[in-house]
């Protein structure tokens, strides 16, 4: 099975989740994309840094690129769809992703890199993801 999992800019959530999959599943294999339109933006390379940061603390590597944009190739080539967004996000979802039958939800709070306590957000959101990929895997051993 072939997992797709979709942030806002591929930058910390979406990321975290497709290191998690790939690690805990031996069968499977998982990759991760963004939705939002300003992958460069400095908020975005700070997320992307923490992410590397906070996932390191785990013992595992994340990549310091730039988020890559989701398309629906993505979409078509996935067997399932997993969107790691706030309720208040959900609008940015191209209608590809939001209509597709692969398309499941974890609402994921957005961590906030303008804040001081940014990476503890990003630890917290990296706890929760990390025990939603748990329960999936094991759902598909």
């Amino acid at each position: 099975m072939k997992v797709l999992f979709i942030c806002k800019y591929n930058a910390g959530r979406s990321r975290m989740a497709a290191a998690f999959f790939n690690k805990f599943s031996k069968k499977n294999e998982a990759f991760s994309r963004g939705v939002g339109q300003n992958p460069k933006l400095p908020a975005s390379r700070k997320g992307i840094e923490t992410t590397a940061a906070v996932m390191k603390e785990l013992g595992i590597k994340i990549p310091l690129r730039l988020g890559k944009g989701v398309t629906k190739k993505d979409v078509e080539n996935a067997d399932k769809v997993i969107v790691l967004l706030d309720s208040k996000q959900i609008h940015i979802l191209p209608k590809y992703v939001a209509d597709s039958p692969k398309t499941e939800y974890y609402p994921i709070r957005d961590s906030d890199a303008r804040t001081k306590d940014f990476i503890n957000q990003q630890r917290e959101n990296r706890d929760i993801i990390k025990q939603m990929v748990l329960k999936m895997v094991q759902k598909l051993q």
